[in-house]
């Protein structure tokens, strides 16, 4: 099995929702501190990542079998949506019959409005789970109102009216 990317692009979307769970794997011993911060690196910086598929393995492995489903020929954004909006939080409720090392509230991706810009590059996101403290750094041009998706402490991208509503009234 040879995992794909369509794009550029769609490998930094990828890393966006995949970085939040990267303290994770370092708790388990399966990435380590200096990766984590060498693969962040480079995303913020636009520079190619190598390696992804076997450092977050479930979560690509995952978006390769949606995209066979959906017949794509690589892993483009709507799988990667798709894995992380829906299928996501089937994967981790399986996972954590196996590792009970991690929070399957804050794991899940949730909708978010942003409240209130704060200092040091963070912001307050209302959520289905209450008021959340998120780093920006993924979306450095927020603004208040903006609708996004928010991973563990991470907001991960800007979303539309209608997904923010969709995916806000799945967890209600």
């Amino acid at each position: 099995m040879k995992i794909v990317f369509d794009s550029k692009e769609s490998k930094e979307l990828f890393l966006k929702y995949a970085i939040p769970c990267g303290n994770v794997l370092i708790k388990r011993k399966k990435l380590s501190k200096a990766r984590l911060d060498s693969i962040k690196s480079a995303l913020m910086k636009g520079k190619e990542v190598r390696g992804i598929e076997n450092t977050f393995r479930i979560a690509a492995n995952m978006c390769y079998i949606i995209s066979k489903k959906m017949r794509k020929k690589g892993i483009d954004k709507s799988v990667i949506r798709k894995y992380f909006w829906s299928e996501h939080s089937r994967a981790i409720s399986w996972r954590h019959k196996i590792y009970k090392d991690f929070d399957t509230q804050l794991c899940k991706v949730y909708p978010g409005r942003v409240i209130k810009m704060e200092k040091a590059g963070k912001v307050l996101v209302l959520t289905p789970i209450g008021n959340r403290r998120l780093r920006k750094e993924f979306i450095p041009d927020l603004a208040i109102n903006d609708l996004v998706t928010v991973h563990y402490n991470y907001c991960i991208e800007k979303i539309t009216h209608n997904v923010f509503k969709s995916l806000w009234n799945k967890y209600k």
